[in-house]
C-alpha cells in the first residue's frame, strides 16, 4: 500500500467511525492532498484527515511507513496543531497520528505529555482507531474452517411430551 492508499484507508476508516459518533456528514470529513488549513502563521497546511464537528477540529497526519514513527514526527504535528488552533480560536484542535508500524518510545511520550491520539493502522481489516469515547477495531479475518455440521430438523411424534406441538 503506498502513502495515498493508506491515507484513503484510514479516511474511511475514521469516517465510519465519526459518522456513528456525531452522525457528521460526509463533507465534515475531508481528506487527500487539496485538504488544506490555514493556521496563524499565514502557512496553509497539508492535513492528511481531518473532521470538523460543531466545536472541534480533528487533525489526523498518516504514516505508511517503514519504520516506527519518530517522537519528531509528532512535534511536526503539534506545530500544526498549534499553528491552526491560534487561527481557530473558537474550535478545539485536537490531532492524532496513524500509522502501520507503530511508534518509538519517545513519540508515544510526547504524545502522551501533549494529548495526542496514536493510531495503529495496517490495513482495511486490521487496525485500532479511537475518537472520542469510542474505539474502533478491525482484525484481520485468516481463520479457516474445515469441519462442518450437518444439522436436520423433524417434527417430534404427537405422543412425545417434549413435542413442540400444541395439542389440541
Amino acid at each position: 500500500m503506498n502513502s495515498a492508499e493508506y491515507e484513503k484507508t484510514v479516511s474511511d476508516l475514521v469516517a465510519a467511525l465519526v459518522r456513528s459518533v456525531d452522525g457528521l456528514p460526509p463533507e465534515h470529513i475531508r481528506s487527500r492532498k487539496i485538504n488544506r488549513i490555514t493556521g496563524a502563521s499565514g502557512y496553509a497546511h497539508q492535513i492528511d484527515v481531518s473532521i470538523q464537528a460543531r466545536t472541534e477540529l480533528h487533525v489526523i497526519e498518516c504514516k505508511c511507513w517503514k519504520r516506527r514513527v519518530t517522537g519528531e514526527s509528532v512535534l511536526t504535528l503539534l506545530g500544526r496543531i498549534h499553528d491552526i488552533q491560534a487561527a481557530n480560536p473558537s474550535l478545539t484542535v485536537r490531532g492524532a497520528l496513524a500509522t502501520t508500524k507503530g511508534f518509538q518510545r519517545g513519540a508515544e511520550k510526547v504524545a502522551s505529555h501533549y494529548g495526542i491520539l496514536l493510531q495503529f493502522v495496517q490495513s482495511p481489516s486490521e487496525f485500532a482507531l479511537r475518537y472520542k469515547d469510542r474505539v474502533h477495531l478491525g482484525v484481520a479475518d485468516q481463520a479457516t474452517c474445515t469441519d462442518s455440521v450437518f444439522v436436520e430438523v423433524c417434527p417430534a411424534p404427537p405422543e412425545d411430551p417434549g413435542s413442540l406441538n400444541p395439542v389440541a
